[in-house]
């Protein structure tokens, strides 16, 4: 076995202790536990939030929702979507009639 070898199985069994000794740790809090090397539970569930927080600003920025917020707007916005779906309507039966002649 290589120096090398052998210096990457000593660095897992230090790792593999070393979480074990996390597990049988009594600490006063349960988020205190070793999970990984180098990470401890409280550690990975903020990464976890982080990484959400980050997706929902995301998606809350980039992405057009709104909540109308008065009886007109929420007006307005019915009137915009008939005429929306007129002129879709408009559309196809144009096409239609272009396709039949």
């Amino acid at each position: 076995m290589t120096t090398n070898e052998s210096r990457h199985l000593d660095l897992s069994t230090v790792h593999i202790r070393q979480t074990l000794e996390g597990l049988n740790q009594n600490t006063d809090s349960s988020l205190d536990i070793l999970i990984a090397p180098g990470f401890r539970l409280w550690m990975l569930l903020a990464l976890v939030l982080l990484i959400l927080l980050v997706m929902t600003v995301i998606v809350c920025c980039f992405i057009k929702l709104r909540i109308p917020r008065t009886k007109r707007e929420i007006e307005l916005n019915a009137v915009r979507r008939k005429l929306r779906r007129r002129k879709l309507l408009d559309t196809k039966e144009a096409h239609q009639l272009c396709k039949s002649n």
